[in-house]
């Protein structure tokens, strides 16, 4: 992220995530607009996710656990290219990165379209400390006390993506290893179609995609 972010000016987008104008990021949090994000989950190679806890110098959430990296997306710039520069800017490390999916602005990911990137290293991470006062790796048992605990600031977008994350994983019936998600024909149907709708393209919407996780996400906590 950006360390003026006053300064700093990114793309509006409407409901389909098409570009409308250009604002600056203050305006665009205090009116709700639209925008874009990009947030990466880092596992390593034992499965753990790496986590960074928000400075208390953050305009929103200070302090509250977030995911591995995360950014707006500047104007002209690729989701890919912003969650590189993000890797680079706040834990210092470089590695290849694989797009998951796509999530439609709403209210829990402050009105950001997000595009969620996995990667799996065990590189070294240099934590830009003014971007997290802490980090470090959870094992799912972790993440879920910590999760579930009421003491613990969790930014709001986190537990969402998470949750999504898991229930695409449970959808296409397989393990965390992001390659064979990449491969799997249901997932990549399921991603593709809301694509297509945030292309304007038809194919399924973001109230109907968040329908059909929601509801594989409750079957798979019943079974």
């Amino acid at each position: 992220m950006k360390e003026n972010p006053k300064e700093e000016f990114l793309e509006v987008v409407d409901e389909d995530n098409q570009v409308i104008g250009i604002s600056s990021r203050k305006e665009i949090h205090e009116k709700s607009l639209r925008h874009r994000s990009v947030h990466i989950f880092i596992f390593n190679t034992q499965g753990d996710l790496y986590l960074q806890k928000r400075s208390p110098s953050k305009d929103q959430y200070p302090e509250h656990w977030d995911t591995s990296a995360a950014g707006h997306t500047d104007p002209g710039e690729s989701p890919l290219e912003a969650a590189q520069r993000e890797l680079r800017e706040e834990l210092g490390i470089t590695v290849p990165l694989m797009e998951v999916l796509e999530y439609p602005a709403c209210l829990e990911t402050g009105w950001e379209f997000v595009t969620l990137f996995t990667a799996r290293t065990d590189a070294p991470i240099h934590l830009n400390l003014e971007e997290a006062t802490t980090g470090g790796f959870f094992t799912p048992g972790q993440l879920t006390r910590l999760l579930t605990d009421p003491r613990q600031k969790i930014a709001p977008g986190f537990p969402v993506l998470y949750a999504l994350y898991q229930s695409l994983i449970s959808i296409v019936n397989t393990d965390i290893e992001t390659a064979s998600l990449s491969n799997n024909p249901k997932f990549i149907q399921l991603i593709e179609r809301s694509r297509l709708r945030q292309k304007g393209e038809g194919g399924i919407s973001p109230k109907e995609m968040r329908r059909i996780l929601e509801k594989q996400k409750k079957s798979a906590e019943i079974r």
